[in-house]
């Protein structure tokens, strides 16, 4: 999923397994609205929806909402940078409903966060 995202518009959200994508949101102007869009098509794709399946986005997360749906739609699984204010809140909405999170970090000895984009 992380690899999906790096070739899909900004605000990407990817939910799938080893095997297959069967969600992705992206160019939205949030990423709670791509997460939204995810699990709509994890919904019409996976006969269980996106519960089960691991989720990737593309850069940090502003707030805690995307996460809160991720946990709502059953995702196990959260890939992302850190690198927003809130990062302990949002780590603490994924561990509410029980999902691992792979954090990615900022970049050692600078300033940069590390993303998933092409551009």
């Amino acid at each position: 999923n992380w690899a999906v995202t790096f070739y899909t518009q900004s605000n990407a959200i990817v939910i799938g397994d080893s095997r297959r994508t069967v969600g992705i949101g992206s160019g939205q102007r949030s990423r709670a609205d791509s997460t939204r869009l995810a699990i709509y098509y994890a919904n019409e794709r996976s006969k269980l929806g996106a519960q089960g399946f691991v989720a990737a986005s593309d850069a940090f997360f502003p707030e805690t909402d995307a996460p809160e749906l991720m946990g709502q739609a059953g995702i196990t699984a959260v890939v992302y940078p850190l690198g927003s204010m809130k990062d302990e809140q949002v780590l603490e909405t994924i561990e509410k409903y029980g999902m691992v999170a792979l954090c990615t970090r900022p970049v050692p000895g600078t300033n940069k966060i590390e993303r998933a984009i092409s551009h």
